[in-house]
């Protein structure tokens, strides 16, 4: 049957890396999707919508005018793009990549957030290093020896359910079956910072060490990405409270939760490690704040109590965590995003 997922799945998610055979392919992509419009009129619209969506989301920029229907849309990422060709720059890196990683990181993007490029990852991708970390994590995540896809688009789905345009790359999924059932009971009490149901019964230890990490990984996405702008739906549960769970106390990344997911997944592990290492290097705080923030967020989480301490932007803090949008620094939404999912990875293997 010929409808719109049929148009969708002629996009590819990797595009040819040399110009040549990139050019040529486009072309061809370009007459075919031209004869699906003599042939399926009806289809017409969303034929020159995906067209579009390319020429402002893909990873190439001279894609946009191969397929740019809207002339007055420009590409997403073009002061980004631009520079890759030109050797100008247009754009204030705070966290520079070379131009070869830069490239490979958006192709990553592209590829792994089901062929789009999000308003806020045009805005991320200043912080260069750490998307890369970021995207390099979630495609060890998405491991398919251990987590099949019906299962990672139903955690991506479970996870962004705030944030409408995240949520709109995470549909494709069968939720009907009881060990569907069981794990969305136990991811909600993750998002509120329990410790989740024993769901050994439905998966082996190493497959629920990815399912929560990956459903706290996208968690941070989704606090990134509403509090750079994206359509997000209000909170619908309570807010966030401090609980503290009594063996939280001596439970540390460090020492705990590093290990445990570098048991079956040493390369994961370490690159959890560096992101929380490249988050070090923020510029706008000094090593005193950024500590008093992380630990702030975890207090407010329930996992460290601690009785005096005194942090600054205590309101953004709280709004960014209960998903409301805060005027701050784009500094402090990465730190207290991390500060959540780090939080949460470790509430799911204490």
């Amino acid at each position: 049957m010929i409808n719109e997922q049929t148009i969708q799945d002629m996009v590819p998610y990797i595009w040819p890396e040399d110009y040549d055979e990139r050019l040529q392919f486009s072309l061809d992509l370009k007459m075919e999707f031209q004869n699906f419009i003599v042939s399926y009129p009806q289809l017409k619209d969303y034929v020159l919508w995906t067209m579009q969506k390319i020429s402002e989301e893909a990873p190439y920029l001279d894609l946009q005018d191969i397929f740019q229907i809207d002339q007055e849309k420009t590409h997403k990422l073009y002061k980004v793009l631009h520079p890759l060709h030109s050797n100008n720059t247009f754009i204030d890196f705070k966290q520079p990549v070379s131009n070869k990683a830069l490239q490979k990181l958006i192709s990553d993007s592209y590829r792994l957030f089901n062929r789009s490029i999000l308003d806020y990852q045009s805005k991320l991708v200043t912080y260069a290093k750490y998307y890369k970390a970021s995207v390099s994590i979630f495609k060890k995540s998405i491991n398919q020896m251990y987590i099949d896809y019906n299962t990672l688009n139903f955690v991506c789905s479970c996870a962004t359910k705030q944030c409408t345009t995240l949520n709109r790359l995470w549909k494709d999924y069968d939720d009907t079956s009881e060990k569907y059932k069981k794990l969305q009971l136990s991811l909600q009490k993750l998002e509120q910072m329990q410790k989740p149901d024993d769901l050994t019964h439905y998966f082996n230890r190493q497959q629920l060490i990815l399912i929560y990490t990956l459903f706290s990984l996208m968690q941070c996405e989704q606090t990134i990405a509403i509090q750079l702008g994206e359509e997000y739906l209000p909170l619908q549960l309570s807010p966030l409270e401090p609980h503290f769970e009594e063996q939280a106390e001596d439970f540390s990344w460090n020492i705990n939760g590093f290990s445990q997911i570098r048991d079956y997944f040493p390369k994961l592990a370490h690159k959890l490690n560096k992101r929380i290492k490249i988050l070090k290097d923020l510029p706008l705080f000094t090593i005193q704040d950024r500590i008093k923030i992380y630990q702030y967020t975890q207090h407010q989480l329930g996992y460290k109590k601690i009785d005096d301490i005194h942090v600054i932007q205590q309101q953004n803090i709280s709004d960014i965590l209960n998903y409301r949008q805060a005027n701050c620094d784009l500094e402090l939404i990465l730190l207290v995003a991390n500060a959540r999912c780090y939080t949460q990875i470790l509430y799911s293997l204490i």
